[in-house]
């Protein structure tokens, strides 16, 4: 057989990225990680998901600790818009150098699977002067706690780009 003429081999698609990163100070501690994973083959998507991860520690003594945790994962192909997990309690060192680290931690964890995402922009040009601009954006995320109670985190930016400066407005 001709090696010219030879079946072609499709090999499938495979994208992942992600880091992780650790600060330590005299008595507290913060870990990030993060990973995304996107795969296809025979140009069919078989992954498409992202994974985050955050912990709070804070050290009581030098092996035992009070943590706060935070992790959410999006998984677009089992239909999970996101799935968040927080927790609190406390932990021990068992192990901790710079090759392993082993350690035990108890506490209680609140998940949910329910949430919405909505982001409202509106931009408020003037026909007075031109260029001068005013904009205002609203994201929230919104997850229900109990029949009567959710959960709403926003973060809102007031913008104007014709505004008096800070110097000018404390000058008498």
């Amino acid at each position: 057989m001709d090696p010219l003429q030879s079946p072609s081999i499709e090999l499938p698609l495979i994208f992942f990225g992600g880091g992780k990163g650790k600060l330590k100070f005299d008595q507290e501690r913060i870990e990030l990680k993060f990973l995304t994973i996107y795969s296809e083959e025979n140009d069919k998507i078989t992954s498409i998901n992202t994974f985050g991860r955050m912990q709070y520690d804070h050290y009581f003594t030098k092996k035992w600790y009070g943590l706060l945790s935070m992790k959410a994962l999006n998984d677009k192909l089992k239909n999970l818009n996101l799935r968040l997990a927080v927790s609190s309690g406390v932990g021990h060192h068992l192990k901790d150098d710079d090759v392993k680290s082993l350690k035990l931690e108890v506490g209680v964890t609140y998940f949910s699977e329910v949430f919405s995402f909505s982001n409202d922009m509106i931009v408020f040009p003037s026909f007075s002067k031109i260029g001068e601009l005013k904009l205002r954006n609203e994201a929230s995320l919104d997850t229900r706690l109990t029949e009567v109670w959710s959960l709403n985190l926003s973060h809102i930016l007031d913008y104007n780009n014709d505004a008096p400066k800070a110097q000018a407005l404390l000058t008498p």
